[in-house]
């Protein structure tokens, strides 16, 4: 499960820096070679793909290749890497979180997996921010939605918007 293209730009947008992303979707256009790709996803990590797209752009431009029309890279995060890229503990001080004791709350992503009554409603996940405090339960901010990587994006970005991630 990786973000897609849209997730990204808005991560980057606010601020996360694209040479985190451990994924990278590419695509191409090639005039006179007939060809103008879709874009894939590779595990080529972001940092590595731009590398790569100027290195081919100079071997193709040197062939002969007058060609290229497009050549497109854009990072993409997997759940992994977001989970890497978040604070392993966050201490909110002021704001709409003034009231809650100085405590620290750590990420937590858990699956979960539904049945009522003889009716499977499959599995859910869910990312939170949780006191990090033995017996403490409280919960900071959560998201739960079908997919890891959604959850995990909204947690990314709400750490984001509320300064917990450096910029």
């Amino acid at each position: 499960m990786y973000t897609t293209i849209e997730q990204s730009k808005k991560l980057i947008e606010l601020g996360l820096d694209p040479n985190t992303a451990d994924l990278s979707y590419n695509n191409s256009c090639m005039k006179g070679l007939g060809y103008c790709g879709h874009f894939s996803i590779t595990i080529t990590p972001y940092k590595e793909a731009v590398k790569q797209l100027k290195e081919n752009i100079e071997y193709f431009s040197k062939g002969g290749y007058d060609g290229v029309i497009a050549w497109e890279v854009y990072p993409s995060w997997s759940v992994s890497a977001l989970l890497e890229l978040m604070p392993s503990e966050i201490y909110p001080e002021n704001g709409e979180w003034k009231d809650i004791p100085y405590w620290g709350y750590a990420p937590v992503l858990r699956k979960y997996h539904e049945t009522y009554d003889g009716e499977d409603f499959g599995d859910s996940y869910f990312m939170q921010y949780q006191s990090a405090n033995e017996g403490d339960n409280r919960i900071l901010k959560e998201f739960d939605g079908s997919e890891q990587i959604d959850v995990c994006y909204d947690m990314m970005v709400w750490l984001l918007e509320n300064n917990f991630i450096e910029k």
